[in-house]
Order: C-alpha cells, then sequence, then structure tokens
C-alpha cells in the first residue's frame, strides 16, 4: 500500500512538471518535428493537365474560336485565387504560374494584341 501511495505521488510530480514547461518550448518542438508540406497527387494532375491544355493553344485557336475567353475565364479567377492563398504548396504555384503564362503567351488573358509570345500555329 505505501509503495502505490509513493508511485502516485512520484507521478503526480512527473505530470505536474511536464505542464510547468513553457509552451514556446512544446511549439519549438512540434515545428521542427512538422513533415514538409505534400501535395495530394489527384490535384497536382488535375494542375499539370491544366497547364498541359493552356500550352497546346495557339493564338489563331484563340482568335477563331469565340468560347475561349469564356472557357477559360472562370478557370483564371480561381487559378489566381488559388495563387494568392498562401497554403498553396510551392509545386501548385510553379503549374499554376506556367499556366497563367501560357495563357498570357496566345492571348486569353487580354485579347490577341496583348500576347505576350511568339508562338508557331499548327
Amino acid at each position: 500500500m505505501a509503495l502505490a501511495i509513493v508511485l502516485g505521488i512520484a507521478a503526480g510530480l512527473v505530470f505536474d512538471s511536464l505542464s510547468r514547461q513553457p509552451r514556446t518550448e512544446v511549439a519549438t518542438r512540434t515545428a521542427h518535428a512538422a513533415p514538409a508540406a505534400t501535395v495530394d497527387p489527384e490535384a497536382l494532375a488535375g494542375v499539370q493537365a491544366l497547364r498541359d491544355e493552356a500550352e497546346a493553344l495557339t493564338r489563331a485557336q484563340v482568335e477563331l474560336d469565340e468560347t475561349a475567353h469564356e472557357r477559360w475565364m472562370p478557370r483564371v479567377a480561381l487559378i489566381e485565387r488559388a495563387l494568392e492563398d498562401p497554403d498553396t504548396p510551392p509545386l501548385l504555384r510553379d503549374e499554376l504560374s506556367a499556366t497563367i503564362d501560357a495563357l498570357e503567351c496566345v492571348g486569353v488573358l487580354g485579347g490577341p494584341e496583348t500576347a505576350t509570345c511568339a508562338t508557331l500555329d499548327r
């Protein structure tokens, strides 16, 4: 019985000393132990497919296809929102930026007179 009382008191002292640790130490340890942000493979594949679709466009297609702007502008709004979000992983951010660059290149953003690069029309 005396042993149980001693063990109970010892356990209480240990738990009490642990609860008195400064929270900054615990937060620092947790921050160092946190794993790097991983990217969902499906999300990455979707963003890469979007970039591929944008890179496949030509200026001529955009000029002739009256629905190109209608199809891409809602996507551009979502892309820009994701780029502004600080929680967007860098890998996805790079893919989304490449998508915007491709759309600017062929004149989807602003029209053919604002196209920012030369492309070979297929």
